[in-house]
C-alpha cells in the first residue's frame, strides 16, 4: 500500500546525520527537540489483520513518526504501543482509519523488543454522502436519537447488524410479515443473542452507509412499535 506521492511528504531527515557534540551544544543552548522513529530504509511491513486478511506496506511511503514531542510529551502513536503492551492488550479493534498507523506501531513493538496484539480494522460508518459519520455532520450522539423516539432495542440491532451477519434461516427473505407483524429470529437480536451468535470473522470490510439513521417513527407505512424493533427495514427510510 502507499505510493510516490506519499513518499515525497516525508521527512528529509535534515537533522539525522547532527554529530553527538552539536546536538548536546543546541540542547545546552535551549533549542528545542523531538524525537523520531527511523524507519528503515527498504523493505515492508507485512501482517494479517483480522478484518482484512494480509496487508502490506512498503517502508518507503512510511515517514520518521514523531514518538516524542518538543514539550516532553509522547505522542499517541508511542503512548499506545506502550500502554498497550503494560495492559497486556491482546487484541486491539478500531476504526479501519488506523490500518496505515499499523505498521509503524509494528515497528515501534519491534524496536522494543516486545511481541504485538492482533490486529482488527472496523469499516467506517459512512453518512449519505460516503464520508465518515462526524458530529459535525448530522446525528451522532446517542441522546439524540433517545430524543427522537428511538428504543434502545433498535439502536442496539440497528448498530450490531451494521457491517456483521448472523446466521441466517434458510429463506433469509422473510425479514418481515406485516400481516402478523413477526420477525425473524435472526433479525431482533436481544444482548444475548449478538454475544452469543459474534464472530469477528463475518465483518464486513466495506464501509458501512449509516442511512437508517435517517428513519422516522412517523412513517404510516409500519407500525411504531415494529419499527421501533426494525431499524434496518428498508421500506421505512425516509
Amino acid at each position: 500500500m502507499g505510493g510516490a506521492k506519499y513518499a515525497k511528504a516525508k521527512y528529509d531527515r535534515l537533522c539525522m546525520h547532527k554529530s553527538k557534540e552539536e546536538v548536546l551544544e543546541r540542547q545546552a543552548n535551549g533549542e528545542s527537540y523531538i524525537i523520531r522513529m527511523k524507519i528503515p530504509d527498504s523493505g515492508y511491513t507485512e501482517f494479517k489483520d483480522i478484518v482484512h486478511g494480509k496487508v502490506k506496506f512498503e517502508h518507503k511511503v512510511i515517514d520518521d513518526q514523531v514518538i516524542l514531542k518538543n514539550d516532553g510529551f509522547p505522542t499517541y502513536h508511542f503512548a499506545n504501543v506502550v500502554d498497550d503492551y503494560l495492559m497486556g492488550i491482546t487484541h486491539v479493534i478500531r476504526g479501519e482509519e488506523w490500518l496505515p498507523s499499523t505498521p509503524k506501531h509494528l515497528l515501534l513493538y519491534k524496536m522494543l523488543g516486545i511481541d504485538p496484539p492482533q490486529f482488527a480494522h472496523l469499516p467506517l460508518i459512512l453518512n449519505s454522502k460516503g464520508q465518515k459519520l462526524s458530529k459535525r455532520f448530522g446525528d451522532v450522539a446517542v441522546k439524540s436519537y433517545k430524543d427522537k423516539g428511538f428504543m434502545p432495542a433498535a439502536m442496539l440491532n440497528g448498530i450490531a447488524l451494521m457491517g456483521w451477519n448472523p446466521p441466517h434461516r434458510e429463506d433469509a427473505s422473510l425479514i418481515f410479515n406485516e400481516s402478523t407483524g413477526v420477525f425473524l429470529k435472526q433479525e431482533v437480536l436481544t444482548m444475548d443473542d449478538m454475544i452469543n451468535q459474534f464472530n469477528i470473522d463475518k465483518i464486513s470490510r466495506v464501509g458501512l452507509s449509516s442511512i437508517w439513521l435517517s428513519l422516522s417513527t412517523s412513517t404510516p407505512s409500519i407500525s411504531p412499535t415494529a419499527l421501533a424493533m426494525s431499524p434496518m427495514k428498508r421500506n421505512v427510510l425516509r
